[in-house]
């Protein structure tokens, strides 16, 4: 697979995954009394609705497959930009640590909560680093946990990322926060302007986790 066919399935899967959220949301809705009133066993109020345990499971294999081709995507794109190329592999080789001590490192708070698997603080952390909807943050987090998972260097990125904002072009910053959060283009250009703007201010020190 070469590198357009592998952003055209990323870009594929992402519209698939986000039409299935929005009917995931219709159903849940159009079922509140029953989710909400009814007894299901195992103490699970959504298996009792077919549509919906259908729809759980088509997203949970469509998140397989995109954090399946989330480090494919990274490595061949990173020998298509030598520019790109060369922070990423830095990144990738340096400590957590080093990257944490960084001042501009937006993202910092974000993974110190994500690893304390404080997932909701971590969704607001996010909304207002990017200054995004909430809920659409919860599942740009989520996405993050798994894509993580399958590419242990995403922390690493996002530290570059920060670090770059200014240097690297618009197109391989929007490239990063596809590949981390499932955003797409329209939501990753908002978050890189977002980020540039914020790499002109002044830095403060995070409050502690």
């Amino acid at each position: 697979m070469n590198v357009n066919e592998n952003e055209e399935a990323l870009e594929v899967l992402l519209i698939l995954r986000r039409r299935l959220l929005s009917r995931m949301a219709n159903v849940i809705v159009a079922n509140r009394e029953a989710l909400l009133n009814g007894h299901s066993e195992g103490n699970n109020p959504l298996g009792h609705n077919a549509d919906l345990a259908e729809i759980i499971k088509s997203l949970d294999e469509i998140d397989g497959l995109i954090a399946g081709l989330v480090p494919m995507a990274k490595e061949e794109s990173a020998s298509d930009s030598s520019q790109v190329s060369t922070d990423l592999t830095s990144s990738t080789q340096s400590n957590e640590r080093d990257h944490e001590n960084q001042p501009d490192d937006a993202f910092l708070r974000f993974r110190q909560l994500v690893a304390k698997d404080k997932m909701e603080e971590a969704s607001r952390e996010l909304s207002r680093t990017l200054q995004m909807p909430l809920d659409r943050m919860v599942t740009a987090t989520r996405f993050y946990v798994r894509a993580a998972k399958a590419d242990t260097s995403l922390s690493g990125l996002l530290s570059s990322l920060c670090s770059h904002i200014g240097e690297w072009s618009e197109g391989d910053s929007m490239r990063v926060l596809i590949r981390t959060f499932g955003f797409q283009a329209v939501e990753s250009r908002l978050a890189v302007k977002v980020l540039q703007a914020r790499d002109n201010e002044p830095y403060e020190t995070p409050i502690g986790v």
